[in-house]
This record gives C-alpha cells, structure tokens and sequence, in this order.
C-alpha cells in the first residue's frame, strides 16, 4: 500500500551463474540466450516470476532462487530434465537446482513393467532410471540431465538377457 517492499531484480552475475552452470560441453545449443529466452539482467524477478505484494518472488516452473534467477537443467532440445525427470533446489545438496530422473525399482511389484515401457537397462541392484551413459547411473541418480540414455539397442538385449536370467533362477 505504501510501496515499502522492492522487488528483486536480477543481474548480469545472474546470467553468468546460469550459463557456467549448464552442461554447454555435452549441449552445445543450450546456453541460455537472454534475446530469445527473456531478459534476466534488470527485470524483476529475473523475468521468471512475479513479484508478489510482500516484495517476494513467485518463481515459474522449473526457476528458483530469491530473484527466480535459477534455472533447472535443459537439454538440446530446452527441455527441463530432458523430459524425464523432476527439477528440485535444495541448497544444503547443490547450490544450483538439479534433476531428480524418474527411476523404478525392479524388485517392486509392477515397476518391472515400468522398466520395460521405458526401454531402460536395469541395473545389478535392481533401478531402472533415465541417467546419462556419460555419467552414469550413479552420478545422475539423484541429479543430472535425465534422458540422455544408453542406446535402447543395448538396454533390449540387456532387459532380455535379464528376463532369461530371471526365469531359470525362478524355474530353480
């Protein structure tokens, strides 16, 4: 009512964190372009949220921070999480939001099914997961780009080879 709250701005340090923190080695096409991706330097709110009557930021999907001036992961094609996944921001983890992979446990009943839908490699202990052949399952477990998956040619002849496997062990 009295104009005593200022809403956050965001900045060209802003923009500089987002573009040294997308993987521009792995997806060359993803930096982050304020001409075509909307202005973050000076806009309020980064130009990612709306500022509320407190002086806060309600940040969009996939954007987080004070100034919602942190973006999740996108991929080549700018999706976030490739798609396949879930953005989250929690500091005490990373200071920048990650992805958490849509994953299914094997040894869960039903989610053998999900595996198999999903065309996924499961792994020795039992997971199923969007995950990075790069990095790997471990290292995209809990964050990383989710989607950037092993050959699927590679996950049948595993996923069959497991099938087999599993029916003899059963048949014993």
């Amino acid at each position: 009512m009295f104009c005593q709250h200022v809403c956050p701005v965001g900045t060209s340090d802003d923009v500089a964190v987002i573009i040294a923190d997308h993987n521009k080695a792995k997806f060359p096409g993803t930096v982050y372009d304020e001409t075509k991706d909307s202005k973050i330097s000076g806009s309020i709110c980064s130009g990612h949220g709306k500022c509320t009557p407190s002086g806060t930021c309600d940040c969009d999907e996939n954007w987080f921070g004070e100034r919602c001036h942190l973006m999740c992961p996108w991929d080549a094609y700018r999706r976030h999480c490739s798609g396949n996944g879930t953005c989250v921001w929690n500091p005490e983890v990373q200071p920048t939001p990650y992805c958490v992979c849509k994953r299914y446990n094997s040894h869960a009943e039903g989610y053998l099914d999900e595996c198999t839908k999903e065309n996924l490699f499961i792994q020795p202990n039992g997971w199923c997961s969007f995950y990075d052949k790069e990095l790997g399952f471990d290292a995209c477990y809990g964050k990383g780009l989710c989607g950037v998956c092993e050959d699927c040619a590679t996950h049948s002849v595993l996923f069959l080879a497991f099938v087999v496997m599993s029916i003899i062990f059963l048949m014993d």
